[in-house]
């Protein structure tokens, strides 16, 4: 069987699924909640100044987590924290490590035209090939009474020749008939 694109993309990202990893996004986003509220508590922020009430955002590791009430040197404080520069390191390392085994995997499977040749070189994959039993279906699937279930949604609204045609007491063998009587 024939490995196309998008099998190898199927099987890198299977593969990669089983790989173990630690969610630094979510230690992340507890850790700066916990800063943020711990300094608000500290400021008494319980009610924030008219000059506070903008609402901001620290971005890091691709996503944005709210420090509502803080100003940027105040937040600099947070980013410079060593908890916090060791879990966006730690991020960073796990996400370089994981796009390297994508690479690597992703290079072995371009090497191979066939199924058979994959499980060759990557026994230890097999699991994550599409079996050969398999048969690919080049064409669209066939839906029965697509025309008939679109009609009794109320489709189409102007053209009421479709409606006429698809409705069941129209008989189109009978009209056939006697056009060529």
């Amino acid at each position: 069987m024939r490995l196309t694109n998008f099998h190898r993309s199927a099987i890198v990202a299977a593969a990669l699924q089983d790989v173990p990893t630690v969610n630094y996004i979510e230690q992340l986003r507890t850790l700066i909640n916990k800063k943020v509220l711990a300094f608000q508590k500290a400021n008494k922020l319980d009610l924030v100044e008219p000059t506070r009430l903008i609402s901001s955002y620290i971005h890091l590791a691709g996503q944005s987590f709210s420090t509502t009430g803080m100003f940027s040197t105040e937040k600099n404080t947070i980013l410079d924290s060593p908890d916090v520069v060791a879990l966006v390191t730690a991020h960073r390392d796990q996400q370089t490590r994981i796009s390297a085994l994508s690479s690597s995997l992703r290079s072995v499977l371009e090497g191979c035209t066939t199924v058979a040749q994959a499980k060759q070189m990557l026994p230890e994959f097999e699991k994550y090939f599409p079996s050969s039993t398999t048969a690919l279906s080049r064409s669209v699937p066939v839906l029965a009474n697509v025309l008939s279930d679109f009609v009794k949604a109320g489709w189409p609204k102007q053209n009421t020749r479709i409606v006429q045609q698809a409705t069941p007491n129209n008989k189109p063998a009978k009209k056939k008939a006697a056009a060529t009587a």
